[in-house]
């Protein structure tokens, strides 16, 4: 592997930062410009409907099928250069983070986060009320700052159901109605099949698949992981001879492989375990679900790990097994504390992760939790082959990271771990920009 070049700082004696770091300061100006270039697009679009529901009314505005509305959706989807759906999707977007979340429209028009970060919340409070609004914005907007948008789009999810959790079940019985299976041709002779199941379904199924493909990883064969787990689903949905015969309550053959039991993890709050709260659990690598399917989870599955969380902050407070067997307890805590790989923006599972000693076993770093992090097999690489730093904070596991740059960014675990104190409550904190939203 080449050596980084570096610049020598006569000075200290020691290599400065990399010959492009200057350009990577220049790349970060030029991102929050853009940002703001965005951010003004959904302005325009947002006093643009304004003048024009002054003009036909507001009935005639908000009604999409009628003639002036329509026709100014197709305005906006030519200057744009977008189909007339998305379109809407921009104006009822704009005028959600003009008039319902200035707040968010100001940190994003200052470039603190992506044009995504800004549609997700922009979405997640489109059938909230005024209240729930302002509460749901003043607990999700600091994480838009230091997550990536898929992890904000999860944290989302669940920072929504502590709006409302009272509706959590109602909610996840309606959405059972529309669960279906369809497919989508693609070309070359391929074809996509979608299913839309509860997440505790398909977690079970994916836990399935992967646990199969693995056993399946012997000598001459050649396939890669996710083939084998794309034949073994066709395998097993299409191939009679995977029938198994009947067993003991069984009325009829079964179809669920051999010998595999499925294994996911559940977070659940300490409070709503015994039916006294109903606080939304956590299906790991899912999000949240509702607490009844919750209880009906803790109760049952032999391949379903139970962890309580302390009510209202998520802290786990109690691992579900009794048995006391520490390298095999230990990593299942740890894939379920990181939750993903735990470098920057990377969101590779943590149960098909590398444990990795944050640090060095060689350096006298010891085989505990605090010195032990989830890293995918590439990051895992590069913080061994390059000039990438972590280090793990002993309390809360959050892990910080240098680039060989110098710039400092910081990775959370997906929960606090036992003993940590809840994170502080930094809503509302941050310095408005100097900046008026238009009048609406």
């Amino acid at each position: 592997m080449t050596a980084l070049t570096t610049d020598f700082d006569p000075f200290t004696g020691r290599s400065a930062l990399p010959v492009w770091a200057h350009s990577l300061a220049e790349l970060e100006i030029m991102e929050e410009e853009a940002r703001y270039a965005v951010a003004q697009r959904y302005r325009y679009v947002a006093e643009a409907w304004r003048l024009f529901a002054g003009k036909v009314g507001p009935a005639v505005a908000l009604d999409t099928s009628s003639m002036p509305s329509r026709s100014f959706r197709a305005e906006i989807a030519t200057i744009l250069s977008i189909p007339e759906v998305t379109a809407q999707n921009v104006i009822g977007r704009a005028r959600i983070l003009l008039e319902h979340i200035p707040s968010t429209y100001l940190r994003f028009e200052a470039g603190k986060f992506t044009e995504r970060h800004a549609q997700l919340l922009a979405d997640a409070v489109a059938d909230l009320g005024p209240d729930d609004t302002a509460d749901l914005e003043q607990r999700a907007l600091p994480y838009a700052e230091t997550l990536t948008a898929r992890k904000f789009e999860r944290k989302l999810a669940v920072l929504k159901e502590l709006v409302r959790p009272s509706e959590a079940t109602t909610r996840h019985r309606e959405a059972i109605k529309e669960r279906e299976v369809y497919v989508a041709a693609e070309r070359d002779g391929m074809a996509w099949l979608h299913a839309y199941l509860p997440s505790a379904s398909i977690a079970g199924i994916d836990d399935y698949l992967d646990q199969i493909a693995r056993s399946l990883n012997i000598d001459g064969d050649d396939r890669t992981h996710i083939q084998r787990r794309a034949d073994v689903f066709a395998d097993i949905l299409l191939d009679g001879g995977v029938l198994l015969p009947k067993g003991a309550g069984l009325r009829e053959p079964t179809k669920r492989p051999r010998g595999i039991v499925p294994t996911a993890h559940v977070l659940v709050p300490a409070l709503t375990a015994t039916g006294v709260g109903d606080e939304p659990a956590i299906l790991d690598g899912f999000g949240p679900i509702d607490p009844e399917t919750a209880r009906q989870l803790l109760g049952c599955a032999p391949g379903m790990y139970r962890i309580l969380t302390a009510p209202g902050t998520g802290v786990a407070v109690q691992f579900g097994r009794e048995r006391y067997e520490v390298p095999k307890e230990l990593r299942r805590f740890l894939q379920v504390r990181d939750g993903t790989c735990r470098f920057p923006g990377c969101n590779r599972r943590a149960v098909r992760c590398d444990l990795d000693h944050t640090k060095a076993w060689e350096h006298l770093g010891a085989t505990e939790s605090m010195n032990l992090a989830h890293l995918c097999r590439h990051h895992h690489r590069l913080k061994h082959g390059s000039d990438w730093k972590v280090a793990q904070e002993p309390k809360t596991a959050v892990l910080t990271w240098t680039s060989p740059s110098g710039r400092v960014t910081t990775t959370e675990p997906a929960i606090a771990p036992p003993g940590a104190d809840p994170p502080p409550n930094t809503a509302g904190k941050w310095a408005e920009p100097d900046t008026e939203v238009p009048p609406f």
